[in-house]
Parts: C-alpha cells; structure tokens; sequence
C-alpha cells in the first residue's frame, strides 16, 4: 500500500523492487506502470508505528518521504 500524494489514504499497489527503483502498479497483472520511486545511497527506510494487521514505513527519498505499508513481510 502506498499513501497518496493528493489524496492521503492508503491504496493498494504491486510493487516490483529492482536494483535501482521501486515501480508500481494498481494490479499484479497490470501493465501500466503507475510509477516509480528511485533508489539512491540516500535513501533511507525507517518503520513507524501501523496497527495490528499493517506494518508501516516511511521511505525517504531526496525527492519526498513515501509512506507504504504491507500486511506481511512478503
């Protein structure tokens, strides 16, 4: 899941993590990218208080801070 820009609620993406970005997409079958956060050296993961069912996460950037968050650890 994935906190809005615009709008601030949690939706639902498939994220594929490769090396250098992260891209996302609203379905696993989706073929259109939704978009891509980029991966530095000065990127930085920090985990924030979620609830019981969501583990959630800030992901700094040096463009902005995403918040996500995954109901596992898969």
């Amino acid at each position: 899941m994935k906190k809005g820009y615009v709008l601030p609620t949690l939706r639902e993406y498939w994220f594929v993590l490769q090396p250098y970005e992260i891209s996302y997409y609203k379905t696993p079958s989706e073929k259109f990218l939704c978009g891509t956060i980029a991966l530095t050296p000065n990127c930085s993961l920090e985990s924030i208080q979620g609830t019981a069912k969501l583990q959630k996460f800030h992901l700094t950037t040096s463009e902005r801070v995403f918040e996500l968050a995954t109901q596992d650890h898969k």
